[in-house]
């Protein structure tokens, strides 16, 4: 590798494990958060190796190792050179770590897709060649709002700028803010983007403000901004789960004629010794559709006997109906990880529809 790849290999491992990362990146801190061995923030070099990112410089772990060895105060090699953790452990108490660090920027141009959808006229980096003058940057996220009917996402026309430090915010803020304290203030620099003129804000004092809005009941026509409201839409849709490793046994080769999920739940009570109203209570879930070949078995908490009672699913020791399985396994890693990713956007959905439905029963109620 030349150097120049190196050293952008090392940028994006340390963008990877960066505070700024890990507060948007839900598949990164889900495993840092639950991973356990030598160090409590590791994620292995075999899964890293999968990012795509990473794979345009290389395949080879030596090299990806070496890479995080040159970054000795933020991350750290295990001693068996499998993994790789941060120095400094995250925790949910950073999520909002970013609102003193960061500008809220709005009115940023837009314009008309191949499609005719609308689109960002622009990109990150630009928005991050503008502000890097003031201090290095952690993270420019543009944002977006969920447009049901399209089933795509739309721009908002607006972003948030993070800096790694409070310093770069503030002589950022002295330079170019359009809005202090809720009022419009001239700035010192004026910014244009494709012929519009940006609006910056402090994002602490944008969010601060907002919640005040919110708190005061204020309608969108009423609102500063107009997205405000459909991010409260996006909110009320949230689903959050913070589920455990090690707490799902999938189940394949089911027989579709036999299989529902009170025959699984039967099977579950008869592995684990107990009744099915105590597997209830213990809040286990069969996870499976009528008709369908595979199945998952969910439980809310690590247990000594969830890898027993997989044993006795993968050896035919516990059938379902009176049928065996073809296969029982743990779920672990990127499988596992995708598992409660798609579940956590089934709830959403779920969540979202419900919404949709109670809006439409009130209507018909009105008419």
């Amino acid at each position: 590798m030349s150097e120049e790849a190196k050293n952008e290999l090392r940028e994006r491992l340390e963008f990877f494990f960066s505070d700024a990362n890990l507060r948007q990146d839900d598949f990164m801190r889900k495993i840092l958060l639950k991973s356990t061995g030598e160090y409590p923030h590791q994620i292995t070099v075999d899964v890293l190796l999968k990012f795509n990112t990473i794979k345009t410089y290389t395949t080879d772990a030596a090299v990806l190792v070496e890479a995080a060895k040159s970054l000795p105060e933020k991350l750290v090699v295990s001693s068996d050179e499998k993994a790789i953790g941060r120095v400094n452990t995250f925790t949910l108490d950073q999520m909002k770590g970013h609102l003193p660090l960061s500008l809220y920027i709005s009115n940023l141009p837009l314009k008309k897709s191949d499609d005719d959808k609308q689109e960002y006229a622009i990109k990150a980096d630009q928005l991050r060649d503008i502000f890097q003058e003031y201090g290095k940057i952690a993270m420019v996220k543009l944002r977006f709002r969920n447009d049901r009917n399209s089933k795509r996402r739309e721009p908002k026309g607006s972003a948030w700028v993070e800096f790694e430090e409070a310093d770069s915010v503030a002589k950022a803020a002295a330079d170019v803010l359009t809005v202090k304290d809720g009022a419009e203030v001239e700035p010192k620099r004026k910014i244009e983007l494709k012929g519009s003129q940006i609006g910056v804000e402090l994002l602490e004092e944008h969010e601060g403000l907002k919640k005040k809005r919110d708190a005061n009941g204020m309608s969108k026509g009423e609102a500063k901004n107009g997205d405000d409201d459909e991010e409260k839409k996006e909110k009320s849709t949230d689903f959050v789960l913070d589920w455990k490793p090690g707490c799902v046994i999938r189940l394949e080769g089911l027989s579709v004629d036999e299989c529902d999920r009170e025959a699984i739940l039967d099977a579950v009570a008869e592995g684990l010794s107990i009744t099915v109203e105590e597997a209830k209570e213990r809040k286990i879930y069969a996870d499976y559709s009528r008709g369908q070949e595979n199945g998952a078995i969910r439980f809310p908490d690590v247990a000594d006997d969830i890898k027993t009672l997989c044993e006795k699913f993968a050896s035919g020791d516990v059938k379902v109906k009176g049928t065996a399985v073809k296969v029982a396994k743990m779920l672990e890693g990127d499988e596992e990880t995708t598992y409660w990713n798609d579940f956590i956007e089934f709830k959403k959905k779920q969540k979202q529809n419900h919404g949709s439905n109670q809006k439409r029963n009130k209507k018909v109620r009105r008419d």
